[in-house]
């Protein structure tokens, strides 16, 4: 019965919601975290010289507390979701999709997404099989073919 039946499997990348900024690896925390460290002591070291030298500079008490403070809340969330990333399985954590991940697109491009992999029948265009992952496309033909 199905002795002419032509299938074809292939692997598409469908973008997800979330934004590569609100994807997150324990090399691109550890990224932030450091720069976010260094401005801090950038920023403390070019008051201390601006106290030593008894400048003025153009910012206000206020604005300098406003600054201090968001830079200790942006550290506090960098360290809350370093902790999250390190106990997820898989070390990555996207935070709107929370099962997109950063994969390969084209060349070296890489785009936080969904890898779906579909079995059709080319006959009529149907698809008989598909399966959404997170992993990249290797080892996934033996899968779709038990599927199909």
């Amino acid at each position: 019965m199905f002795s002419d039946v032509v299938a074809a499997i292939d692997g598409s990348k469908f973008k997800a919601v979330n934004s590569k900024e609100n994807n997150y690896t324990p090399q691109k925390i550890k990224f932030h975290i450091d720069r976010v460290e260094k401005y801090v002591a950038c920023y403390l070291a070019r008051l201390d010289e601006a106290d030593a030298t008894d400048k003025i500079g153009g910012e206000s008490v206020e604005t300098i507390q406003q600054k201090i403070t968001w830079m200790k809340q942006r550290l506090t969330e960098l360290q809350t979701m370093k902790e999250v990333v390190d106990s997820h399985p898989d070390k990555h954590v996207s935070t709107t999709a929370p099962d997109a991940r950063l994969l390969k697109t084209q060349g070296m491009t890489r785009m936080v997404c969904y890898n779906v992999q579909s079995v059709v029948y080319t006959k009529h265009h149907l698809i008989v099989a598909h399966e959404v992952m997170n992993t990249p496309d290797r080892g996934q033909l033996n899968t779709l073919a038990t599927q199909t």
